[in-house]
């Protein structure tokens, strides 16, 4: 090597080793590669601390490419160096990637946590049924994907930052909770029952009278609001105690319900009668009813209640969820 190439050759690997001493292994790394490549090195340090460093990056590839290089160089006198080191470190990387390359072995990186989040969606799904999957089931399935990700990364990948795991996992968990607490109660005459699935599906409509047809097209009527049932709501309903005046009317899936109350009347007896009137609704529909909640009718309809006292000043509003079937003012 000629003086101001061995000169260069020096100056780069003193700095490298500098580097390693303040702990920047990425930019040592970087100069050791570069020695090796443009200087050829008669003696195997740049090797050895390259293929040291690539090995704790967890590059196996590069690392067993330097070992083979290393070794080459050795044995044709090119370089000084120690053979045995080299070839142990590239016998035991080529058995890494040779494991590595075998078929993934999922059930290392799946733990009962992971296993309980699986079970998890599955029973909320069979909350879900036979009614529609509620929304709740695709968050809890996102939350749950989330936490089985970072298992696996965690257990593939050791140098996870925990900050941001617990940071995820956290975040995971609460939507999972928050979405657990909008399950509604589960039906589990229908779960349990020993119907055909085509009748436990139409289990929360009311039994058709003997001698009507019954079909796809019948029951999609059925649940299907039309103006002849605001009209029939506005003949039945009545309470001139509470509601001065009262609109209702629909809007693709969306009802709208306007109340004009009397200023005598308290919020609750407002409240209390705009779910009576969405109830008395349902009913006529034929749809289930409850004590608690307003109904089946409003798994299908979105309902928003708009209160004003007998002046037209606004009061109060309200919007149905398709979870709780209930009003949140």
């Amino acid at each position: 090597m000629q003086q101001d190439r061995f000169d260069q050759f020096y100056m780069l690997q003193t700095r490298a080793k500098d580097l390693e001493k303040k702990k920047q292994a990425n930019e040592a790394l970087d100069l050791y590669i570069e020695i090796i490549e443009h200087y050829f090195p008669d003696t195997d340090f740049s090797f050895s601390r390259a293929v040291s460093l690539l090995r704790d990056k967890g590059d196996n590839e590069k690392a067993i490419a330097y070992c083979k290089l290393a070794i080459e160089r050795i044995n044709a006198k090119d370089m000084k160096g120690d053979y045995t080191f080299f070839n142990a470190i590239l016998q035991e990387l080529e058995q890494k990637e040779k494991n590595n390359k075998k078929s993934f072995p999922i059930h290392k990186y799946i733990n009962r946590k992971t296993l309980i989040g699986a079970l998890y969606i599955v029973i909320a799904l069979m909350l879900s049924f036979p009614f529609k999957i509620y929304k709740f089931a695709f968050i809890i399935l996102i939350a749950i994907s989330l936490l089985l990700l970072l298992e696996i990364i965690k257990r593939v990948r050791k140098n996870l930052k925990v900050t941001m795991q617990t940071v995820a996992l956290l975040v995971a968990g609460a939507l999972t909770i928050g979405s657990a607490a909008m399950i509604p109660r589960p039906e589990w005459t229908s779960f349990f029952s020993l119907k055909p699935l085509s009748q436990v599906a139409n289990s929360g409509v009311l039994d058709v009278p003997s001698g009507t047809v019954v079909g796809e097209e019948k029951n999609a009527q059925s649940t299907t609001l039309t103006k002849d049932d605001l009209a029939t709501l506005q003949s039945v309903y009545n309470d001139d105690l509470i509601i001065d005046a009262y609109e209702i009317w629909f809007e693709g899936d969306v009802v709208f319900l306007t109340i004009f109350a009397k200023n005598s009347a308290s919020d609750d007896e407002i409240k209390s009668e705009a779910s009576r009137i969405l109830k008395e609704l349902n009913a006529i529909k034929g749809m289930k009813s409850y004590d608690d909640r307003l109904g089946d009718l409003y798994k299908q309809y979105d309902a928003k209640v708009a209160v004003y006292d007998e002046a037209g000043n606004p009061k109060f509003t309200g919007v149905t969820s398709r979870y709780t079937l209930k009003i949140k003012w």
